[in-house]
């Protein structure tokens, strides 16, 4: 026989501990085998707050989460995204098919946006031939790479791979495209 759960709220007794463990994550075991590293609310926090103010999330953006959630890089985009209130897409694994139809379908669903804005890579370098497909490809986004590790709870460092001389803002872009057109703004 089924039992149903009872009407009343269990009672629950939350503290908060900033310096506490939030979760432990797993290395990739590089250096041997992989370790678990207990990581903090604060961690957490302070790497996420690093995270918006330099690849600039904030609540208009929708990332497509391509890295597991499992790990600290998938969990700090996360909490990332989380925190500025933008909006997510899961992908179970990256299939670029099946990312440029939710990156389609997104388009439709948020048209006063570009369609993609930034690219963050992490967990290996890009060739040249990387950056510039991923550029041409999408012109507005500003790609940015990532290094770092699970014990500094992920990114310690961020380099942005844009040609600064070639960027053109979306602003810019439409002016110029309105200008050709004839239309004014």
């Amino acid at each position: 026989m089924l039992k149903m759960p009872s009407p009343r709220p269990h009672s629950f007794n939350c503290t908060s501990n900033r310096d506490g463990v939030a979760i432990m994550c797993f290395t990739s075991g590089t250096t041997r085998k992989p370790k678990g590293v207990m990581l903090s609310h604060s961690a957490l926090i302070v790497q996420s707050l690093a995270k918006i103010a330099t690849v600039g999330y904030n609540d208009d953006d929708v990332y497509m989460h391509t890295a597991p959630l499992g790990q600290v890089g998938g969990l700090s985009s996360a909490l990332s995204m989380l925190i500025v209130g933008g909006c997510h897409v899961l992908m179970a694994k990256f299939e670029a098919k099946l990312a440029l139809e939710a990156i389609e379908e997104t388009k439709y669903t948020r048209k006063e946006l570009p369609t993609v804005k930034k690219i963050l890579n992490g967990g290996g370098s890009l060739s040249n031939k990387q950056i510039k497909d991923a550029t041409d490809i999408f012109p507005n986004a500003g790609p940015f790479t990532a290094y770092g590790m699970t014990e500094g709870c992920l990114s310690l460092t961020f380099m942005t791979l844009k040609d600064p001389t070639k960027q053109i803002t979306v602003e810019k872009k439409l002016d110029v495209e309105n200008e050709q057109e004839g239309v004014c703004v």
